[in-house]
Parts: structure tokens; sequence; C-alpha cells
């Protein structure tokens, strides 16, 4: 039998936080599958927003949540930069500013 060592999100009650630890991940059986997960997102219709919003706070307070990192503004006289940005990968959410 394989044994891969992995970390994975652990959880053990309802509702209460992820942690990232580290756990052994058995050969899958003759009726198993291993997925490898290499994205993930959230579809905003998807959400409860007075439940997902204050989550996503206190990540972002935990610096589980990098939002800051994750947006850039840009002048409306940018916006073919932003658009490069944004296709390139530099930039997630490109915010245009219109007016001062």
């Amino acid at each position: 039998m394989d044994i891969m060592d992995i970390k994975a999100a652990v959880t053990h009650n309802q509702g209460a936080a992820f942690e990232l630890k580290p756990v052994q991940l058995a050969t899958p059986e003759i009726d198993e599958i291993r997925v490898k997960v290499v994205a993930t997102g959230v579809c905003h219709t998807d959400v409860v927003a007075r439940v997902f919003i204050p989550q996503l706070i206190a990540y972002f307070k935990a610096g589980q949540f990098p939002f800051d990192k994750l947006v850039k503004f840009y002048d409306f006289e940018d916006i073919n930069q932003a658009f490069e940005d944004s296709a390139s990968g530099i930039t997630i959410k490109p915010i245009l500013r219109v007016g001062s």
C-alpha cells in the first residue's frame, strides 16, 4: 500500500474553523479514485452574503485571505493596462476608478 503525506484542511465540528494539518493518504481502493484539486472557487450565486461576507472578513483578519493582494486599482484612462494585467494574471480583480 502506497502512503502519501499531504496537507489537508481539517475540521472536527460543523461550523468550526478549518486547520491545515499533515495527514497520510492511502492508495485508493479498487472502487475509489484520487483526485488532485488544482483550483477552487466560489460562484457568487451560491453564497449567502450574510454568512459568506463575515467569513471572508474573519479570514482576512486572520491573514488567510489576502484580499489586498488580489485587487488592484486603475484610473479609467489605464483600462487597457488593467485588461492586460488581468489577462496575464498580474491581478485577479482590476478595479477602475472613474473621476477623481
